[in-house]
């Protein structure tokens, strides 16, 4: 897990912490400025990216089945699922241009 890339890295433990991009911790800190919605129109989680249609539809053929039967606490919960997660953010460019954060 420890090799994964900090850009990744950092998402996971966001993603375990539920802090960072999501609304739930910009309304808690009171972020005036912060974009609480993803492109979906549906509030930003930690668990957004599972849910996504845009994501799911942009995931290569090669991953669909993989992605389809991990659960977000495979993904989230252990180094084989967190390896995964990084194939499939890589490979679909979630966070650069499906869903953007900030």
């Amino acid at each position: 897990e420890l090799r994964l890339p900090r850009h990744l890295l950092g998402r996971l433990y966001a993603a375990r912490s539920h802090h960072r991009d999501f609304a739930a911790y910009y309304k808690r800190f009171a972020h005036r400025d912060a974009l609480l919605n993803c492109s979906c129109r549906r509030r930003k989680s930690p668990v957004h990216f599972y849910f996504y249609k845009r994501g799911q539809k942009a995931t290569p053929h090669h991953l669909r089945q993989r992605m389809s039967k991990a659960s977000i606490d495979f993904l989230l919960g252990s180094a084989e699922g967190a390896s995964l997660l990084y194939e499939w953010i890589e490979a679909t460019n979630f966070f650069s241009k499906i869903c953007l954060t900030h």
